[in-house]
């Protein structure tokens, strides 16, 4: 439902709730690409040096329609400047943000488009002179020329790749070599709203909040990438080998004999066939295996916080800092990015990525969980004979978003149906706060976090 309101001046630099008399205003609209109420429940539109107010939102309405609309009429100097930040809020938690510094010219009415992208979110702390539009800091908050508003013209929201308050076109993005796409940005001033394309890198260069994964190689978010990846997005953790598979392993030939050796005209006794590659490890539902003499040895469980780790070589590792090749969709192979999604539906509600080597949880259940209670929840479940089950990492499950998907849940469908484009949590927590986690949203495919007494989606790993 479309709110509006007329600001009051709390300190001489606009006027209280009248009209000016020459009609010098401008009119500041607000929409997002964000779910209400489910990603969004308010707007507050805030003035520098004047005060803010706050706008509810309701689900149902008009997507056409600005979220808020705001009318700002001048005190003073008709040509005063100043600085107009729209925020979306989530039980008062602040989401995402855009900012623009804009000017009255006196007897004239503006219109003032600002858009909350999904993309931005998270992104709220840009420099000074710069806001966020398709999911980077590099819009300039000044705008120095804003289109007419004539009341009597239903409000549209910024069109994709034109200039949403009459300045210049704005970019289309940078386009890598097979990455991942961003998403449709909103933006102010000169740019206009970004397009889509997003910042993609060659051969696996993420783009978007708090990190998405893009093509070839382990990309992390925000970190330091290792060999054959580079880092990306925003705030996370780091890159791994830039994937690397192993080729198949080595078969043993003819095992280990035992004495007796060929003798004239038969074969010796005893002797044990090799059922794996010497010093060769692998996970087992109980621990690390490793191969002595041709065989595999007791499972030894991973110490406490590490995981077995199944991308060869097979480890105990922290699964904070998980290596292995992230897939990409049959657009980006085609376009000649490495390591095709790969997923086999093992028949027992479980699927295998044969990438990274993770299985998971087919169907998620119905319910949705505070962060603690999915935590709690996966150890508890046995599925297809399993009962290691865990909540998965923020990497580990954004290795299975599909970036290709252009409507509803962004996710292989053939393999994971009935997924709702919704957010799950992670078991990451956010560095330096007990209150918070992150999530991955399966609607954009990008993280973000929340405080952990929110409810969400789980889906399982081992």
């Amino acid at each position: 439902m479309r709110r509006t309101a007329v600001l009051l001046a709390l300190v001489g630099t606009l006027a209280p709730a009248c009209k000016s008399q020459d009609n010098t205003k401008i009119v500041v609209a607000v929409w997002s690409d964000l779910a209400v109420p489910d990603d969004l429940d308010s707007v507050r539109i805030e003035v520098t040096g004047t005060g803010s107010k706050t706008f509810p939102l309701t689900a149902g309405s008009d997507p056409s329609a600005p979220l808020a609309q705001l009318e700002l009429v001048p005190l003073g100097a008709k040509s005063e400047t100043f600085t107009v930040t729209a925020t979306g809020l989530r039980k008062q938690n602040e989401v995402v943000a855009q900012t623009a510094s804009v000017s009255f010219v006196s007897g004239q009415s503006l219109l003032l488009k600002l858009f909350l992208a999904g993309s931005c979110r998270g992104l709220l702390n840009c420099s000074v002179d710069h806001t966020c539009a398709a999911g980077v800091c590099d819009q300039p908050i000044a705008v120095s020329k804003l289109p007419a508003y004539d009341p009597s013209v239903p409000l549209s929201p910024p069109d994709a790749g034109v200039g949403g308050n009459g300045g210049t076109g704005g970019s289309s993005g940078m386009s890598g070599s097979g990455g991942a796409s961003g998403g449709v940005g909103g933006t102010i001033g000169s740019g206009g709203v970004v397009g889509t394309g997003g910042i993609v890198g060659s051969g696996g260069v993420s783009g978007g909040v708090g990190g998405m994964i893009g093509s070839g190689g382990v990309v992390a978010t925000g970190g330091i990438a290792g060999n054959g990846g580079a880092s990306g997005g925003v705030g996370g953790a780091a890159g791994g080998r830039g994937g690397t598979v192993a080729s198949g392993g080595v078969v043993a030939t003819g095992g280990i004999v035992g004495t007796g050796g060929a003798g004239t005209g038969g074969v010796g006794s005893g002797g044990t066939t090799a059922v794996c590659q010497e010093s060769a490890t692998q996970c087992s539902d109980y621990g690390l295996q490793t191969c002595t003499s041709g065989q595999w040895g007791a499972a030894v469980a991973c110490s406490t916080g590490l995981v077995c780790e199944r991308c060869p070589p097979a480890t105990c590792a922290d699964r904070t800092w998980a290596e292995w090749p992230m897939s990409n969709d049959q657009v980006d192979v085609t376009a000649g990015a490495p390591n095709p999604e790969n997923y086999t539906d093992n028949g027992d509600g479980t699927v295998t990525d044969n990438l990274t080597g993770l299985m998971w949880q087919q169907t998620v259940p119905t319910g949705k969980y505070t962060w603690a209670q999915a935590v709690a929840y996966c150890p508890t479940l046995n599925l297809a004979g399993h009962s290691d089950w865990r909540l998965p990492s923020r990497i580990e499950l954004v290795s299975i978003v599909d970036f290709g998907v252009t409507s509803g849940a962004t996710i292989n469908a053939t393999y994971f149906p009935s997924t709702p484009a919704d957010w799950f949590w992670s078991s990451s927590p956010l560095a330096g706060s007990s209150s918070q986690a992150w999530y991955v949203h399966f609607a954009y495919g990008n993280t973000n976090f929340s405080v952990i007494s929110d409810t969400s989606n789980v889906r399982c790993v081992r």
